[in-house]
């Protein structure tokens, strides 16, 4: 069983909702076009990636019950 990037639970790795992190390289002005994309190994619930994009640490009590 995998743990999760941002907090201590445990995932499913073979559930298709967790996100996986990528790392890869761009150029240009915008930084666009990623090129050698590669997965670090790194897993998170997509309710943890919810929460950081909302601005909420995935390790604190919601506030809002809307994520």
């Amino acid at each position: 069983m995998s743990r999760c990037a941002f907090c201590p639970e445990p995932l499913d790795a073979d559930d298709t909702t967790i996100y996986h992190e990528v790392k890869s390289w761009v150029t240009g002005p915008k930084l666009d076009g990623p090129v050698l994309r590669e997965q670090t190994g790194q897993l998170a619930h997509k309710s943890c990636i919810q929460a950081l994009i909302a601005g909420q640490a995935p390790d604190q009590p919601l506030l809002f019950d809307d994520l």
